[in-house]
């Protein structure tokens, strides 16, 4: 850098000359100095890059007096302030050694621009700033321990590596650094959300699975007490309930199958009631056959062989021949649908309830982690918060959280599909669950946060106490 550039300084000048002098002098000797620590400093890194180094050299933020600076003088105070905004970055949960080690890499340059251009500090677009926050999201998701073997993490030692003379230029344009990034982060979060993809099949047959298991439940809850004879109630249980598990997988609670399937339980219940009237017996006698052959279609739909229903269907028989003689069956006890507990589901939107499970299928492996919450609250949270292409961090159990970009959200249960390459599966969980652990502060939206930023802050909430 030209050290003509000095006077740019934040620094106001004096009308005497000589004291100018002596602090154009003090600046180049400083300058001189930084740059041979630079010097020592660019050299570890590159040979622990170029000896794939399972762990970078020791990272260690810049103060004032490891330069023997007096305390008060606006270098100083600059170079402390940087200094406390590098331990900070230094100590992000979020950052690979590697990547951290490519930004100390800049700590000089960055120094030296702070010196001469002091809206680094205060300036949020400042170039310089956006591209160290950029190169940190760059790395978000990336596990602690990757090296300079990683892709990515090569490709962001390269522009730290490429960046390095330029940063330190006042006024400096950094487009084509900040560009190279933004493919980066671009690149690779496509290549995530393409491999989850192959996910998404799985998590949406098993919603439709349960979402047919609960129309299912629903029409068992009301149809059980109608019921009077225990076998029928049994064989609703047993088997029927499956009949119209699979007419809802076919066509939902409006389709055809649904509507017909349904009409034959009806039909069944009322077929064994005691027919005390000559046209309710005639109805009866007309509609045995025909019955007969929908129940008969319904079991062979589900696989029940023909020797698994003949008991059933000698006692509907027996039934059936009572009822035509008006002969009152006793009632059957209340029945509780499978799975449900005894209570009336009074959700108009008969939100999934299932607990934690592992979906696998065709190599793919998920961790199903959706909670109960209903539609119009998944909507309402996704709409206000987080949102797909973000990369949260969240909690699966207490032993230590994940890093995963959201890569898609299903538009009729709001169930978030999140996957890291590093996992070796993906993770669908409810959003209630994760506004739960935001709300919290238990997750983040660690796409969203800018680390110098978050740094600056940091480092001035220490300086306004000391």
């Amino acid at each position: 850098m030209a050290f003509g550039n000095l006077r740019g300084n934040a620094q106001a000048t004096s009308a005497n000359p000589t004291l100018d002098a002596a602090a154009m002098v003090m600046l180049k000797h400083l300058f001189e100095r930084l740059t041979a620590l630079e010097a020592r400093s660019t050299t570890a890194i590159a040979d622990s890059a170029a000896l794939e180094s399972p762990s970078p050299p020791a990272l260690h933020a810049l103060k004032a007096k490891d330069l023997d600076l007096p305390l008060g003088m606006p270098e100083a105070i600059t170079l402390d302030t940087l200094g406390l905004i590098f331990e900070a970055i230094f100590d992000s949960a979020e950052l690979p050694d590697t990547v951290k080690a490519a930004i100390a890499r800049l700590q000089i340059p960055l120094l030296k621009l702070a010196i001469v251009d002091s809206s680094l500090f205060a300036n949020s677009r400042h170039p310089a700033r956006l591209l160290i926050n950029r190169m940190a999201r760059a790395a978000v998701g990336l596990p602690r321990a990757a090296g300079w073997e990683h892709p990515v993490c090569h490709r962001i030692g390269s522009v730290s590596a490429a960046v390095r003379e330029r940063l330190a230029e006042k006024g400096a344009v950094l487009d084509s650094y900040l560009a190279e990034l933004d493919v980066l982060i671009g690149e690779r979060d496509q290549a995530i959300r393409l491999q989850a993809d192959r996910h998404v099949p799985v998590v949406v047959a098993h919603e439709k699975r349960q979402y047919a298991e609960q129309l299912a439940r629903a029409w068992l809850r009301a149809s059980l007490p109608r019921a009077r004879a225990p076998e029928v109630a049994s064989f609703l249980e047993r088997y029927w309930f499956r009949v119209m598990v699979a007419a809802a997988m076919e066509g939902g609670g409006e389709g055809k199958r649904w509507q017909e399937d349904g009409a034959t339980g009806d039909e069944l219940i009322w077929s064994v009631l005691p027919k005390q009237s000559a046209e309710e017996r005639k109805r009866l006698a007309s509609l045995a056959s025909s019955l007969i052959r929908r129940i008969g279609a319904g079991l062979d739909a589900i696989g029940v062989s023909s020797t698994e229903r003949a008991p059933f269907l000698n006692t509907l028989f027996d039934l059936q021949t009572a009822a035509l003689r008006s002969q009152l069956q006793p009632a059957a006890p209340p029945a509780e649908a499978p799975g449900s507990d005894g209570q009336a589901d009074r959700s108009t939107n008969l939100a999934f309830k299932a607990g934690p499970c592992l979906l696998e299928d065709d190599g793919q492996r998920i961790h199903y982690l959706v909670l109960g919450a209903t539609t119009e609250a998944r909507k309402r949270a996704a709409a206000e918060d987080w949102q797909v292409g973000d990369w949260l961090r969240f909690w699966t159990s207490e032993q230590e959280p994940l890093c995963g970009l959201c890569c898609w959200q299903s538009p009729s249960s709001g169930t978030a599909l999140l996957l890291n390459p590093d996992w070796g599966y993906a993770v669908a969980v409810s959003p209630s669950a994760l506004d739960q652990q935001l709300s919290a502060g238990r997750a983040q939206i660690v796409s969203r946060l800018a680390v110098f930023d978050a740094a600056a802050e940091r480092a001035l909430s220490l300086l306004q106490r000391s």
